[in-house]
This record gives C-alpha cells, sequence and structure tokens, in this order.
C-alpha cells in the first residue's frame, strides 16, 4: 500500500475504549491507492478484530479540527 506512517488514536489511545469502540487509525501514504483503500481497512480489521475508521491524511488536512486532534493524540508504529 505504500504506507509512509500508520498509527492510532481516538479511544484506544486515551484507554477509554469500550465494547462498542473501533480503531481509528491515521494513515499517511506515499502515493494516492485508489479503490485498495478498501483493502487497507479490511486488513487491520481482521488483523484486530474489530471495526476500523481510517483517517487518511490527505483527507482529515482540510480538516484542521480533526488534524490537531490526530495530532495530539496519534501514536504511530
Amino acid at each position: 500500500y505504500r504506507v509512509r506512517k500508520i498509527g492510532v488514536f481516538g479511544s484506544y489511545t486515551r484507554n477509554e475504549q469500550g465494547s462498542e469502540s473501533n480503531a481509528d487509525i491515521p494513515v499517511e501514504l506515499d502515493e494516492p491507492i485508489e479503490w485498495d483503500v478498501v483493502d487497507l481497512k479490511e486488513e487491520p480489521e481482521r488483523m484486530l478484530g474489530l471495526p476500523v475508521d481510517l483517517a487518511l491524511k490527505g483527507g482529515i488536512v482540510r480538516r484542521p479540527r480533526l488534524m490537531r486532534a490526530v495530532d495530539e493524540e496519534a501514536i504511530y508504529v
């Protein structure tokens, strides 16, 4: 997928997750991947056994409040 950076933010980084929580995953890509983003979402869902919300940097950079929240909370691997 040519991932430059991937991590987690949200309830799991704050240790506030519940039984209904999903994993919020910020992703920065080297290049656009078009429809492969569906596979990129499904792979961690299979691995983690829970729903995943991807936050693609190219999309959230246009939403300053969300970008700031991700920057403050994200733990990258």
